[in-house]
């Protein structure tokens, strides 16, 4: 069952699990540069200032500018504009992980009082705010696992036939030979091939990551969700007891699940107060009528 909805992680603030301090680049830097300060600082977003107030370039929009264009010397701030939608930092994680979900967008800035930007909190880290506990305790993930979850590749497809796919911060193309799980690649293994110029021609096995950390479909919803919090993985790969592949489970797909039950669970919740208050409410008024009645004359 869901936790108490008086308890602190219930209304945990954003502030504590958001990136506070920006990593910004000049609007008129080139997108070259841009890779390199994402390299340097291991990041897969930037942000730079506009008279609009502030854009973020992430490595889904290096991927959507590729599919055009492979100038690297345009200004940032020439590309289509991928404006920073902000809360503030009094902002709990229920409401963050709304606009997430309302917004499709992958990371929101995190302002002061006075409005100024002062971090930044993407959606990996409110899903990974939010309480395992909440989520379905016995259901397995082999039960969660879609079709829509199966996608995979051999070894041998080119590289730049499934760079696309990459597009999602949280999607990853995994590879499997004779229904095994053999490599991953990954948005930030896609930003090092981009960035070093590397030959897209080739097999993807010439840059995937081997060997791939799976999980078996036996674990509970909940589990995997742990797994992900603790190895800080954006996705689960998961096999059956022959290690054949059945899917990747990404942190969104876990977050559906959150949501459904935490839902159900403040609707319970809230019939359970409507009742109560039912109750209070006719007790008050006995109370009040015996405060006011003679006991002896009854007037």
């Amino acid at each position: 069952m869901g936790k108490d909805m008086n308890s602190p992680q219930f209304i945990t603030k954003i502030v504590p699990i958001a990136h506070m301090g920006i990593t910004s680049i000049n609007r008129k830097a080139s997108i070259k540069e841009d890779i390199d300060v994402m390299l340097q600082s291991n990041l897969r977003d930037v942000i730079f200032e506009v008279d609009s107030g502030h854009r973020i370039f992430t490595v889904s929009d290096l991927l959507d500018h590729l599919k055009n264009s492979d100038d690297f010397s345009v200004a940032m701030d020439t590309l289509p504009q991928h404006n920073l939608t902000k809360v503030c930092e009094n902002e709990n994680v229920v409401n963050a992980f709304t606009i997430f979900e309302n917004s499709r967008e992958r990371y929101l800035g995190v302002t002061n009082r006075q409005n100024d930007l002062i971090g930044v909190v993407s959606y990996s880290d409110v899903l990974g705010a939010l309480d395992p506990s909440i989520f379905v305790q016995k259901k397995k993930i082999r039960e969660v696992v879609l079709p829509s979850h199966r996608i995979a590749v051999s070894s041998e497809t080119i590289t730049k036939n499934i760079l696309h796919h990459l597009a999602n911060v949280e999607n990853a193309v995994v590879i499997v030979d004779d229904d095994k799980p053999v490599g991953i690649l990954t948005p930030k293994d896609a930003l090092h091939i981009v960035r070093n110029n590397l030959d897209t021609n080739l097999p993807i096995c010439n840059y995937m990551i081997s060997p791939v950390d799976t999980i078996a479909d036996s674990l509970t919803i909940s589990e995997v969700v742990e797994y992900l919090q603790k190895t800080g993985f954006k996705r689960a790969i998961i096999t059956d007891k022959s290690r054949n592949f059945l899917g990747a489970v990404t942190q969104s797909d876990m977050a559906s699940y959150t949501f459904n039950h935490w839902s159900e669970t403040i609707q319970g919740h809230t019939h359970e107060l409507s009742e109560m208050a039912k109750t209070l409410q006719a007790q008050a008024k006995s109370h009040e009528k015996d405060a006011l009645t003679d006991q002896l004359t009854q007037i």
